[in-house]
C-alpha cells in the first residue's frame, strides 16, 4: 500500500509544480528580462573592450566608446532630420553613422592585428634563435624588448623585467600584456612560456611549432 501512495503523492507534487510554474510563467519572464538585458550589456562591453585592445585603443573605456558611438549617431540623426526635414532620412543618417563607426573600428583592429602578428612571428623566430644559443626565457624577452622587430619590441617591453627577478614576475608581466593587447598569437606564446616555466621542458621546439602553425593559419586566412 505504501508504494501506490508514494507514487500518487509524487504525481500530485509534480502536477502542483507544473501548475505553479504555468501560473508564474509570465512573472518569471518579466523578472528574467532585466537579467537578460544585463548579460547582453556585459557581453557587448566585453566584446567592445577586446576590439579596442586589439585595435591598440585599449586606453578608451568600452562604455565610453559605446556611448560616444551612440551619441554621434544620435547627433547626426538629429542634424539629418533638421537638414532634410524628414524623420526617415534623419534615422537613416544616424544608422549609417553608427555602422560606419563600427566598420572603422573593425578595419583599424584588423590592420593593427595583422601588423602586430607579423612582428610577433618574426620576433618569436628571433627569440627561438636566442634560446637555441644557450639563452633562457628571460634573456629571450630581454633581447626581444631591446632589439626585436619594432612592433614586437613594444609588446615585449611591457613584459620585460630585470634578469635577477624570478620567473613568476616575468609571468605576471606576460599575463598583464595579454590583457592589454588581447592577441590570440600572444595568448599561445604566453601558454607555451607558462608551461615552460612551471613544468620545465624545451621551449625552442614549442616556439618553432607555434610559429609554423600560425604562419599556416595566417596564409589560410588570406
Amino acid at each position: 500500500m505504501a508504494g501506490p501512495r508514494l507514487l500518487l503523492a509524487g504525481l500530485a507534487l509534480a502536477g502542483a509544480a507544473v501548475c505553479l510554474l504555468a501560473l508564474a510563467a509570465s512573472d518569471l519572464q518579466k523578472a528574467a528580462v532585466p537579467v537578460r538585458n544585463a548579460v547582453r550589456r556585459l557581453t557587448a562591453a566585453e566584446r567592445t573592450a577586446t576590439a579596442l585592445a586589439q585595435a591598440e585603443l585599449g586606453w578608451i573605456p568600452p562604455q565610453l566608446w559605446m556611448a560616444g558611438r551612440l551619441g554621434v549617431a544620435l547627433v547626426l540623426a538629429l542634424i539629418g532630420w533638421v537638414w532634410f526635414g524628414l524623420v526617415v532620412l534623419g534615422l537613416l543618417t544616424g544608422l549609417v553613422a553608427y555602422h560606419l563607426l563600427g566598420v572603422g573600428l573593425e578595419m583599424r583592429r584588423r590592420r593593427a592585428e595583422a601588423r602586430r602578428q607579423a612582428a610577433l612571428l618574426e620576433g618569436l623566430r628571433y627569440g627561438a634563435a636566442v634560446m637555441a644559443r644557450s639563452g633562457n626565457a628571460s634573456q629571450m624577452i630581454e633581447a626581444l624588448a631591446a632589439s626585436g622587430p619594432f612592433e614586437a619590441r613594444r609588446v615585449f617591453s611591457a613584459v620585460r623585467s630585470d634578469n635577477d627577478q624570478p620567473a613568476a614576475t616575468l609571468l605576471d608581466g606576460v599575463e598583464r600584456t595579454r590583457g592589454q593587447i588581447a592577441d590570440p598569437l600572444f595568448d599561445d606564446f604566453a601558454l607555451a612560456l607558462s608551461l615552460h616555466w612551471r613544468q620545465g621542458g624545451r621551449l625552442v621546439p614549442a616556439l618553432e611549432a607555434l610559429v609554423g602553425d600560425w604562419e599556416q593559419t595566417l596564409r589560410l586566412q588570406r
